[in-house]
């Protein structure tokens, strides 16, 4: 259902942090953006957070989950499609998470630099930078159609 691109790890409900891009049983890459509950006793806490279902396409077309339950309302105003609220408690089975990808010290510096070089162009946009960065990293961007 699920092939991520990175490594993973597992964690407990309480090692969980904002972030965290948690991959849900249901096929869903779910980025944790704010905690909204912390409940009970030490060591019998359960916790619940906000989340952004960041393939909710993929899966609204898969059938993984209904459309319905990817929604957030606020009073009668839709305000979010793609929402997921990840619940639990360390009673529960560990989190699969996946595991940030890290720069090197030298992928680093070149990317300081190219932002640092580019925001100083002429005319230079978010557009222009990340172009910079990315040449800097040597990554390519998407392929336009």
């Amino acid at each position: 259902m699920i092939t991520p691109a990175t490594a993973t790890t597992e964690k407990k409900s309480s090692q969980l942090e904002q972030g965290d891009i948690v991959l849900h049983p249901h096929g869903m890459r779910i980025r944790l953006d704010r905690l909204i509950s912390r409940n009970g006793d030490p060591g019998d806490e359960v916790f619940a957070w906000a989340g952004t279902v960041l393939n909710a396409t993929e899966v609204r077309e898969a059938g993984h989950v209904p459309a319905s339950f990817m929604r957030r309302w606020e009073g009668p105003y839709l305000v979010q499609e793609d929402h997921w609220t990840v619940q639990g408690n360390d009673l529960a089975p560990l989190w699969t998470v996946e595991e940030p990808v890290r720069l090197t010290p030298g992928e680093y510096n070149a990317a300081w630099h190219a932002v640092e070089g580019a925001a100083g162009e002429e005319g230079a946009d978010p557009g222009t930078v990340l172009h910079a960065v990315l040449r800097a990293l040597g990554i390519a961007p998407p392929r336009t159609a």
